[in-house]
């Protein structure tokens, strides 16, 4: 009938218009659901913020204090003590500005009731733990910022310690401490160094792949793809200090992508408050 005929012609228009097609069986016509499940990459973590102080104090200063054993035959001339005298009597906590954002669609934004308040925050702090991270074992900081990383030649210079590989690297390392650092000593490194180490170590022996990786070095063991070196120490001399209060909220938009941006600006400074209190494993063929 002529009524038929018109409401097919209407129905093909109005498909032509919303983009559908046959392919689609009409899929196109109907209505979008956004999931309320979201799917991101996996939030970083930094494992340094477990092993070290941390602090939200605003211009925050350490006082570093020395003492003398009263005896005579006493000579001050340990590594602590040489530091002591080198740095000042305190350590200043910087404002060093960074910046970290997260992204969202419009169709997330306004086509989902998802908890997008707690995947914000959760995205800012694991841009903000990766910022952390890329400072504190940086092997090329900006300028200024040097101090920050645990691989600085410049002002922190902590003390290298070689092996003939690096689970004799790692042991000597520890020994090298002073007893008072060596009580609460860790270690950060790679899985991928642990994993080659136990190669070398295991001899075709499963046993020792299933063994925690603290009853094979003799202490706390902590991985990070960043430590390119690994890293020994007391880390409770190593502290990471943000100014909390100055911390900055902004939101903007690219219109052109549809995205909007959730911004954070914050303050902090990492600090080694004692270099003597760690030691770089290296490996050196030579090493006994």
């Amino acid at each position: 009938s002529v009524i038929a005929t018109q409401t097919i012609q209407t129905l093909t228009s109005v498909k032509q218009e919303l983009k559908d097609d046959d392919a689609s069986k009409g899929g196109n016509l109907l209505p979008v659901n956004v999931s309320n499940q979201l799917i991101s990459e996996p939030f970083a973590t930094n494992p340094l913020r477990q092993m070290e102080t941390i602090s939200t104090v605003t211009n925050l200063i350490l006082p570093r204090i020395a003492f003398d054993v009263a005896d005579d035959d006493f000579i001050k001339d340990g590594e602590i003590a040489k530091e002591m005298d080198l740095k000042t009597d305190k350590v200043t906590f910087g404002r060093n500005e960074m910046k970290v954002r997260a992204g969202i669609s419009d169709t997330v934004l306004l086509g989902s009731d998802a908890g997008l308040v707690e995947y914000v925050n959760n995205a800012l702090s694991s841009a903000l733990q990766l910022k952390e991270r890329k400072l504190q074992l940086g092997t090329s900081n900006p300028a200024g910022l040097e101090h920050m990383s645990f691989y600085d030649t410049t002002t922190v210079k902590i003390k290298s310690v070689s092996g003939k590989d690096l689970f004799h690297a790692i042991r000597k390392a520890i020994a090298d401490l002073d007893d008072a650092f060596q009580d609460n000593a860790q270690v950060l490194m790679t899985r991928s160094d642990y994993y080659d180490m136990l190669d070398s170590l295991a001899n075709n022996s499963a046993t020792l792949y299933q063994a925690q990786p603290e009853s094979v070095l003799g202490v706390p063991v902590k991985f990070t793809s960043a430590a390119t070196t690994s890293v020994v120490g007391d880390f409770s001399f190593a502290q990471l200090n943000y100014e909390i209060n100055s911390s900055l909220y902004e939101q903007y938009k690219d219109y052109q992508k549809g995205m909007n941006y959730f911004q954070l600006t914050a303050w902090f400074d990492h600090q080694i408050k004692l270099a003597s209190a760690f030691r770089l494993a290296k490996v050196d063929g030579a090493g006994k």
